[in-house]
């Protein structure tokens, strides 16, 4: 399962694409924010999300291990592990 910023949603549509490319199935929960769906993988009801990064940056290198971001090239908030 993942949740996105809602359905049609940047976020949604990167993730769905994310999901086809890598040949997996994955349940969509549609949030209404990114603040929904970062409190959802937080509190484990989801695996993966797409949400801002505004949303995401706290958590990462926390409780949240960033896999994969949705940029042209990679963002200094998030160097190579």
């Amino acid at each position: 399962m993942y949740s996105s910023e809602g359905v049609f949603s940047s976020a949604n549509i990167s993730m769905a694409m994310f999901i086809k490319s890598a040949g997996i199935n994955l349940t969509h929960v549609p949030c209404e924010s990114s603040i929904p769906a970062v409190t959802a993988l937080l509190g484990g009801n989801v695996n993966m999300t797409g949400a801002c990064m505004d949303s995401l940056l706290p958590h990462v290198k926390g409780p949240i291990r960033d896999i994969g971001i949705f940029e042209n090239k990679r963002l200094k908030e998030f160097p190579k592990n």
